[in-house]
């Protein structure tokens, strides 16, 4: 029986995040790659015009490696969040989706593919930009600074933000 943390807010609003630690006392589940920790969350009851975010949170030494998946209200696979889908959004490693028909659950687990990986391995949302100037080329990277060095870890910190397009026209 896998108790599942609400993602729906009390009152509607334009953003509404739930942050979860994950560490030793996390719950794992049994994983074709050996036991992972897994976080349970029921999608928000009305999912009209609702987007989420889901992913690991950037910390002084590392992220939480993401895995995410839907389930319908059976449990069962609806589809998993490509690594692809995975990017550097403000300080949390994250793919966005929208919920579908017939989900019902958010799974997220850690990710074996990626623990242990220095972040910057990874190439998220650095961009580089060339310009032409008076004196030649000049170029300069955007982005997260490549020095830190944080390394994707099955401990860390879960965030789920949820954005509500209905709340936002309908707020003053």
């Amino acid at each position: 029986s896998m108790r599942a943390a609400a993602l729906t807010p009390e009152k509607p609003k334009a953003e509404h995040a739930v942050t979860t630690p994950v560490g030793p006392e996390t719950p794992c589940l049994a994983g074709a790659d050996g036991p992972t920790p897994y976080l349970l969350y029921a999608l928000p009851s009305d999912p009209n015009g609702k987007t989420l975010d889901v992913g690991g949170v950037l910390e002084a030494s590392r992220i939480f490696a993401p895995r995410a998946a839907l389930l319908d209200a059976q449990g069962r696979t609806t589809r998993e969040l490509g690594r692809d889908q995975f990017l550097y959004r403000g300080d949390v490693y994250s793919a966005r989706f929208t919920p579908r028909a017939g989900e019902a659950y958010l799974l997220v687990t850690a990710a074996p593919d990626l623990t242990g990986k220095p972040y910057q391995s990874i190439a998220i949302s650095t961009a580089t930009t060339s310009v032409y100037t008076g004196y030649g080329v000049a170029t300069w990277t955007s982005g997260v600074d490549a020095g830190q060095l944080r390394t994707f870890s099955y401990d860390g910190t879960v965030r789920v933000s949820v954005f509500d397009s209905a709340a936002r026209s309908s707020r003053r």
